[in-house]
């Protein structure tokens, strides 16, 4: 079933997803206090990061300490309720999953063994990939091997790690079985538990996602479905990456441009154009950078008479854009 270009997103529309391991599939119940007191003065550091600022022997024995608890815990873990039967619905529908986990390969196939529930063909460790999420680059390799881009991936994790390394991946990312009020802004949706999602998965039930809330909140949600249905033609002129950008972020959910090849003359025009994209598909670039900060974008390959200028967007939005003083 096709669907109308909508800015409203729901778990419902993933053609992938991805979950973290521990805490989300299973519950090793791992606690890494003892090492962060033992190396870093009870500092809640990023373990994996800031391991490498330590001297050997000291970063050598604090990856044995760290793979030591996480192994002897997963010799432990029982399934997180609710994972069972979030997983026997995506494997009946055909939907493909993975998993993207900071743990180490060895305690992952403990866990899997001691829980039951059986890795995936698409998983991935810290051993496997680095460097680790939160950085968006094994997301995105899972993404990958999924065979769907990452908008259409729905990532679930019960950190704030996870929070970030899906938006840095620009796929719809919630929280699941775990509540902190300081996270919330950075999730699509918060799930009390793997039951609350499988609920989400079966009937569609739209949310504004995280990027249109400021939208929904100014001129409310039908406001924003209506500002969606705008296609922005985006025309060669002083500011026009920078317009892009936006109108993207004041609802507008199409854009069209002519295409040409990225050429000094447009660095000068925008200089904020990533220096990569030379000699690239203009039309292609904009869009794959609109893509990922506003992941349900659409960029049309050819023209439409309903296309208004970006600029004039803005300023019936209320902005006057790059180089064009205040909106009206």
């Amino acid at each position: 079933m096709s669907h109308s270009p909508s800015p409203l997103w729901g778990p419902c529309l993933s053609k992938a997803v991805i979950f973290d391991w521990d805490g989300v599939l299973v519950d090793s119940r791992l606690d890494f206090s003892p090492l962060r007191e033992k190396y870093f003065g009870g500092r809640r550091v990023m373990l994996l990061e800031e391991a490498d600022s330590l001297g050997e022997p000291l970063r050598s024995n604090l990856l044995m300490d760290l793979e030591a608890i996480e192994v002897e815990g997963a010799l432990k873990s029982v399934p997180v309720g609710g994972a069972v039967q979030v997983l026997k619905f995506l494997e009946d529908r055909g939907i493909p999953w993975g998993v993207v986990s900071r743990n180490c390969r060895r305690a992952m196939e403990a866990a899997s063994k001691a829980s039951g529930i059986q890795l995936p063909s698409v998983t991935i460790s810290r051993d496997d990939f680095t460097p680790p999420k939160p950085d968006p680059a094994p997301l995105l390799h899972a993404a990958s091997l999924l065979g769907a881009s990452p908008w259409d991936c729905l990532f679930l994790g019960d950190y704030v790690y996870d929070l970030i390394g899906g938006r840095r991946a620009s796929m719809r990312t919630c929280l699941v079985n775990r509540f902190e009020e300081a996270w919330a802004p950075l999730a699509d949706l918060c799930f009390e538990d793997m039951f609350q999602l499988l609920e989400h998965l079966m009937e569609p039930r739209m949310c504004v996602p995280w990027e249109y809330r400021p939208v929904a909140e100014l001129v409310g949600v039908d406001g924003l479905v209506e500002r969606f249905k705008s296609i922005g033609l985006v025309e060669l002129r002083q500011g026009f990456w920078e317009n892009a950008f936006a109108a993207a972020s004041m609802g507008c959910g199409a854009f069209f441009m002519e295409d040409v090849e990225v050429s000094y003359g447009h660095f000068l025009m925008c200089p904020s154009i990533p220096v990569s994209a030379m000699g690239s598909s203009l039309r292609r670039t904009l869009g794959e950078a609109l893509r990922k900060s506003f992941p349900l974008v659409r960029i049309l390959d050819r023209p439409e008479p309903s296309a208004v200028p970006v600029e004039e967007l803005l300023s019936r939005w209320g902005s006057g854009g790059a180089g064009h003083g205040e909106g009206v």
